[in-house]
């Protein structure tokens, strides 16, 4: 899932103690634009998946 959202231009990488989060990376502000990206991104990469 890292490697689509990674080809769709969202860089994310696991964390947490079980390794089981996304964290959007960098960490920064961003527009309603890149919100709009970031859940078409992850809706596509997830349909993908499961």
């Amino acid at each position: 899932m890292i490697e689509d959202l990674l080809a769709r231009g969202v860089l994310v990488g696991l964390t947490g103690a079980g390794r089981n989060l996304l964290k959007i990376r960098p960490p920064m502000v961003f527009s309603r634009e890149n919100a709009d990206l970031l859940v078409d991104a992850l809706d596509k990469a997830l349909t993908k998946v499961g």
